[in-house]
């Protein structure tokens, strides 16, 4: 079920009930009624809404409180991408250390986007019956786990298949969409989803400079100490998800769940082929899918190659290459942390859409034109500008044009999208790596924003109106 964005007529949570009755009527029953009579629905179940806001156990939408239920987001996702990005720039060097070739590094990236590909639109739709919080519990233990199983990795199968464990849990992303979605008003959005690009950043700010710092010298590296303290990270991660976050969808919703289950009087809704069809099935959804796919396409690739690259080109090591990878989580952090909540209320954000593919697009036409390292950060940086506009807009989009009752699966179908390009972004990156040189991994990014574009104007002409009337 779609609605109108903004619209006056209707109110997105009107799944409850007062006390006393059926606070969950049949779904079926309540689309029928939202086509033929809205206004009879809003009148009917107004004061539901309100009782059903007032309870104390859910984060409310419009409940200053709700600032630091994100702020407590914000933390845990912040301390487990510290983690991640300790050992991002450390991937290739590690992966070379075993005797593996520029394919084989971009293939590591590969898996791990794979694993994501299957089990991200999974744990969406899990966290939208068990909760939220118990998803995010589980994937940061599991990340640390897999930190710890590829800090003692002998050979490089195993290497593979921590990358492929980490994978799995490292598909939470999308249940952290889902959260924020619950405790936002569609208008703060895309604000909320900066919190996530801000997490990103901040963790791409510090990660990858420690990561450097504790590997040491390209003459006498040492790589177990960043993967061990990754491990520590995620597990602080999790330790402070458990003590403090609450659950973001109300107990009331998440009993009656439970309840239709082990009485099976409706039938649930399964999680199949079926399930990605429906929600595929309006267009505009089906353009920002699309955008999504070939923005993570090109900007994943260049991202497996950038290390190789700039080793190839400048000589770098681990240390330069942290440093330049916190660069980019200042910008990062900048933009979506902060600046990203006056850009949307400056530009609708699928003006911001628009901008963000043709910055990253331009980013990746100069930068391997970069003769001196002054140039390579300018270029680059014009794409993490861009990708940093681009990713929030993205989210907020995709959230707004979903029901209520399928946030997570809608955003879990999106990302397990881009989860694909990743698959296919190192490999092809790689391959044109090999085959034609490293700059023709950056310009297929910028042919691949030329087609994001058109998308993106379809899209913008369209409208999110568009979606309520398919």
């Amino acid at each position: 079920m779609t609605h109108p964005i903004g619209s006056n007529q209707l109110d997105p949570n009107l799944q409850t009930a007062p006390p006393n009755t059926n606070p969950f009527p049949d779904l079926d029953t309540l689309e029928s009624k939202l086509k033929n009579h809205p206004q009879d629905v809003v009148d009917n179940y107004s004061e539901s809404f309100d009782e059903f806001h007032d309870s104390p156990n859910t984060p409310k939408k419009s409940d200053t409180s709700n600032g630091q239920v994100l702020l407590l987001l914000f933390l845990s996702v912040f301390v487990d991408l510290i983690g991640f990005g300790v050992i991002a720039p450390l991937m290739p060097f590690i992966a070379e250390t075993f005797g593996a070739s520029p394919l084989q590094v971009t293939q590591l990236f590969a898996l791990y986007s794979l694993m994501q590909l299957i089990f991200t639109p999974f744990w969406g739709y899990l966290s939208d019956r068990i909760g939220r919080r118990p998803i995010l519990l589980m994937c940061y233990l599991g990340s640390c786990i897999s930190y710890v199983l590829f800090a003692f990795s002998p050979n490089l199968t195993l290497i593979f298949m921590t990358r492929a464990l980490a994978g799995i849990t490292g598909s939470s992303i999308t249940v952290t969409k889902a959260y924020i979605a619950d405790i936002t008003t569609p208008e703060n959005r895309a604000k909320g989803m900066g919190i996530i690009g801000a997490a990103f950043g901040c963790g791409f700010m510090v990660g990858p400079a420690l990561g450097g710092l504790l590997a040491g010298s390209r003459e006498n590296p040492n790589f177990q100490l960043p993967l061990l303290v990754a491990a520590g990270l995620a597990l602080a991660a999790f330790t402070f998800a458990l003590v403090a976050l609450p659950e973001s969808l109300p107990k009331q919703l998440l009993q009656k769940k439970r309840e239709q289950r082990q009485s099976n009087s409706k039938p649930s809704k399964r999680f199949n082929l079926r399930t990605v069809l429906r929600v595929l099935k309006p267009i505009q959804i089906r353009r920002l899918v699309s955008i999504s796919f070939l923005f993570s396409l090109a900007s994943v690739g260049v991202q497996a190659i950038l290390v190789l690259w700039c080793e190839r080109q400048f000589d770098w090591g681990p240390r330069p290459l942290g440093i330049l990878f916190m660069f980019y989580g200042i910008i990062a952090t900048v933009i979506q942390g902060g600046l990203i909540g006056v850009l949307t209320s400056r530009f609708k954000e699928q003006t911001l859409l628009l901008i963000g593919i043709i910055f990253q697009g331009f980013g990746l036409l100069v930068a391997p034109l970069s003769t001196t390292v002054a140039l390579l950060v300018l270029g680059t940086s014009i794409w993490v500008v861009g990708e940093s506009v681009c990713r929030p807009a993205l989210n907020s989009l995709t959230s707004r044009i979903a029901s209520d009752d399928e946030q997570g699966i809608t955003l879990g179908v999106a990302q397990s999208f881009m989860s694909g390009a990743n698959i296919f972004g190192p490999i092809l990156a790689g391959w044109l790596f090999m085959k034609f040189g490293g700059q023709w991994s950056f310009w297929a990014g910028t042919i691949m924003m030329i087609v994001a574009t058109i998308l993106g104007l379809q899209f913008k002409r369209a409208g999110l109106q568009a979606v309520a009337r398919q």
